[in-house]
């Protein structure tokens, strides 16, 4: 289920399934911050929390998986309960979810920080393959590497850092990467508006860190209820309320909703000008080398990750969804091998195989 608070509360769907104290709640969705309903609402219940990555295609009523699924999973720290205990219930889930050997799970300490991470790609290609109709691979043959993706992804890296989480450098062209144009797809967000579905905007793309005030220099007020205008009669109780939850209540039930903002001016007299603050400035020399051929470079470092790993041709190939000839090709550097299994091969070995830096891990572990 997706993450759109604007049309229903899962906390509220799942209620009935949920044993305070007993059950723990995994998130599998995209976004940032979106456990905070879910801990209001079970504040005894271990929250599990994950970053996703996986490749699958519907079409004629059959799931095509087309490249392997692999999750960043940690506890979403809950000050009311024993970190012990969230250890304990990822160590079980994560065990749970690998059993069939077909998936891998990587347990970190900081799922913020991976949530970050992924939501690079989420807000950038996500939105803006949705808005102009276009495939991961059109998108930037048609130019918009930098003069639309870039600059998104710099405003995330830029966000991130503000609120603590510091993506290291050259994660932008990490995340591009994980998209080549070899492969190209279309995000679930281009998929939903092609079917009419609603989106998964505020997520994605509005929710604020909780470390942020991104909204000091305003005075805001959320009014709920509705009004009369001119005389005659009661006016109509209005309800004034803060916070998502209450909101996205109001939301659903209907209710008439007006949010009236001004500026503070007496901060503006004291506040440098913020315009453009939460840029970055996009290193151009930092470019993507489109992978053409098969370098040598490429086919020795999945051998050598390969085998750093303890995996045989084989091995390698199944977790790859591929075959062990297209491997040994690969790693031959045969010009005729299937390149479009690259990607695949970069995620299972966490290794750059394209662009600059081939051979450094393609998710480095934080320090």
């Amino acid at each position: 289920m997706k993450t759109i608070p604007e049309l229903c509360s899962i906390p509220e769907i799942i209620q009935p399934a949920v044993t305070p104290g007993h059950t723990s709640i995994v998130l599998i969705q995209n976004g940032i911050y979106i456990e905070e309903d879910f801990i209001k609402a079970f504040p005894t219940c271990v929250l599990l929390s994950g970053a996703s990555y996986i490749g699958a295609q519907q079409r004629d009523g059959h799931v095509s998986h087309n490249d392997r699924d692999c999750m960043d999973l940690g506890a979403f720290r809950n000050p009311s309960l024993d970190a012990s205990l969230e250890k304990a219930k990822l160590d079980e889930f994560a065990t749970a979810y690998t059993t069939s050997n077909v998936v891998e799970v990587r347990k970190v300490d900081d799922i913020v920080f991976y949530r970050w991470r992924k939501l690079l790609w989420n807000a950038t290609f996500n939105p803006l393959c949705a808005i102009t109709q276009l495939d991961s691979t059109a998108i930037r043959q048609f130019g918009s590497d930098y003069s639309l993706i870039r600059p998104a992804m710099a405003e995330v890296v830029a966000i991130a850092k503000a609120d603590g989480y510091d993506l290291g450098k050259g994660v932008i062209d990490d995340m591009i990467e994980t998209a080549p144009i070899e492969l190209s797809f279309r995000p679930s967000m281009l998929v939903d508006v092609d079917k009419g579905n609603p989106v998964e905007a505020e997520a994605i793309l509005v929710t604020q860190p909780p470390s942020i005030n991104m909204s000091e220099d305003w005075d805001s007020v959320t009014r709920i209820g509705s009004r009369v205008r001119g005389g005659g009669g009661a006016q109509p109780r209005e309800t004034v309320v803060r916070g998502r939850s209450a909101l996205n209540a109001a939301q659903r039930s209907g209710a008439i909703i007006a949010t009236e903002k001004k500026y503070a001016t007496g901060n503006a007299t004291t506040r440098p000008r913020v315009e453009g603050q939460l840029l970055t400035k996009v290193d151009r020399s930092d470019d993507i080398v489109p992978l053409k051929g098969i370098p040598r470079e490429v086919g020795m470092t999945i051998q050598r990750r390969r085998n750093e790993e303890g995996l045989t041709q084989k091995e390698l190939a199944v977790k790859c969804n591929t075959t062990q000839p297209v491997i040994a090709a690969l790693e031959q550097s045969n010009p005729t091998a299937d390149k479009s299994v690259i990607p695949r091969i970069s995620r299972v070995l966490n290794v750059k195989l394209s662009g600059r830096d081939i051979g450094k891990e393609l998710f480095p572990k934080k320090k």
